[in-house]
């Protein structure tokens, strides 16, 4: 097929068979200071048939996944959402736990100074809960008498009490333990 290069003249592409079309005709390669001209073969892109190009409409090549590739991504899946599931859980559990140790400690201090208020010579052991404000807190004071060797001809004794909060029925506990001198 005859074609006109850009500088006007002429030039033939000829059908090479399955390789490609290859065209003939002279090509300027100038150089610098010079015109000379010199022909070149230049090769262009391979043969595109019906059956090979990218755009067609039937593709020899089956769309999509297949059933062991579905299974796989599926198992997969399966395993990662169990983990941050787990993972999930643990949080959750460890902020419980972090929030009871660390109210636990401030309400036996509360229950302490009430006893100290009323009179630690008068207490008896007891029990309770929070009320509204902590629902789930329970809390049990019990009081017993020491005597050291030391005291035994002083003018007063010691008492030991020790203050227990729970959570959920004893799930989580937090006992503290303090002596207290009380004069006679």
């Amino acid at each position: 097929m005859p074609g006109a290069g850009s500088n006007g003249e002429r030039y033939k592409i000829q059908d090479t068979g399955s390789i490609g079309l290859r065209a003939h005709g002279p090509t300027d390669f100038a150089k610098a200071g010079g015109g000379n001209k010199r022909k070149a073969h230049v090769r262009t892109r391979p043969l595109i048939t019906e059956h090979n190009t990218p755009h067609t409409k039937h593709s020899t090549q089956p769309s999509g996944f297949t059933l062991l590739e579905v299974l796989a991504a599926v198992a997969i899946l399966a395993i990662v959402l169990v983990a941050v599931f787990r993972l999930h859980f643990q949080t959750i559990a460890m902020t419980g736990a972090s929030k009871f140790y660390t109210l636990a400690p401030l309400l036996a201090q509360t229950k302490l100074t009430e006893l100290d208020v009323a009179g630690i010579e008068n207490a008896t052991p007891d029990g309770g809960d929070f009320g509204s404000d902590m629902p789930g807190y329970r809390w049990r004071v019990e009081t017993e008498e020491v005597l050291p060797a030391i005291l035994e001809n002083g003018p007063g004794s010691m008492i030991k009490i020790e203050v227990t909060v729970s959570m959920n029925d004893e799930d989580m506990i937090y006992r503290m333990r303090t002596y207290r001198f009380v004069q006679q």
